[in-house]
């Protein structure tokens, strides 16, 4: 439902930390460079395009996780709406998982469970009625003997 905007957005994050890792490697390189040939200039040049390309990195990796949080929560809003609205139509039964989106019915669960009750139920039941059928014909039996 939300999942592909999200790996979008990671995808995104992803990007501006690889460029951000990029950018402040070859600022070290520069001020490595820099500092081998003894050039401040050249020095402080390197550390400034450093500072803005790491600053421009951290800003659009602050807006891709500020992006993400938004499209986070307004899922989790849909999701709750969802489920107020199941649970208020009655329907107490289907719970919204926003985990993974998926609509489950714990009725099925409880009607499985009642079945397997039910089958366990029925042999006691089978056998109680036998033995009072046969108690019945013995007693039936008895009484033709007995006159």
């Amino acid at each position: 439902m939300w999942g592909p905007p999200l790996q979008v957005l990671a995808a995104e994050t992803r990007a501006a930390a690889a460029a951000a890792t990029t950018t402040a490697a070859a600022a070290a390189a520069g001020l490595t460079a820099a500092a081998a040939g003894g050039d401040s200039s050249a020095a402080a040049g390197a550390a400034a395009a450093a500072a803005s390309g790491v600053g421009s990195a951290a800003t659009s990796t602050a807006t891709a996780a500020s992006a993400a949080a938004a499209a986070t929560a307004a899922a989790a809003e849909r999701a709750a709406a969802l489920y107020l609205s199941l649970s208020s139509s009655g329907s107490k039964a289907i719970e919204y998982h926003a985990c993974g989106g998926a609509l489950r019915r714990q009725d099925k669960m409880q009607q499985q469970q009642q079945q397997q009750h039910e089958q366990q139920e029925e042999p006691q039941q089978q056998q109680q009625q036998q033995q009072q059928q046969q108690q019945q014909q013995k007693q039936q039996l008895d009484s033709l003997l007995i006159h």
